[in-house]
């Protein structure tokens, strides 16, 4: 049987507990559309992705990290999640933690896919850029870049 090795995307000697700022894509089990559809350049949420819209603002209220922004989007959401303080938990928990509590709450058991993307954000212009990304998905989306 062949042991099929996913590419490891994260920094090889990064310590991901270190207070930053990281841009995150989780994308739905197989693609679905879960969370409603991009119309006009808009995205226009179902039920299940206003849900997840209430989710995003209370999801990380315990101080050891926050959402900057995010974006939902019909099948996958991005966001910045800036940990605050060195150690306070790692990336991987946070992102097992948000995954665990949307399947919750939302109901759905195969809702998330396996992992997850994220990008270590090392400056402002690279804040900016991640930033401007994000919000403007919708619009990306129509035109599949």
């Amino acid at each position: 049987m062949n042991d099929v090795r996913r590419k490891e995307h994260r920094l090889k000697f990064y310590d991901y507990s270190k207070a930053n700022m990281y841009f995150i894509t989780i994308n739905t089990y197989n693609k679905q559309n879960v969370f409603g559809i991009v119309d006009n350049d808009k995205m226009i949420l179902n039920d299940v992705g206003s849900k997840l819209n209430e989710l995003f603002t209370t999801i990380f209220d315990n101080g050891k990290a926050e959402v900057m922004v995010y974006q939902i989007m019909p099948n996958h959401v991005h966001f910045i999640l800036e940990i605050k303080h060195d150690g306070a938990i790692k990336l991987s928990s946070a992102i097992g933690y948000f995954k665990s509590i949307c399947t919750k709450e939302l109901g759905i058991k195969t809702l998330w896919a396996r992992g997850y993307y994220d990008r270590v954000i090392r400056d402002e212009k690279e804040f900016n850029n991640v930033y401007n990304y994000i919000v403007n998905n919708p619009y990306r989306d129509k035109y599949k870049w």
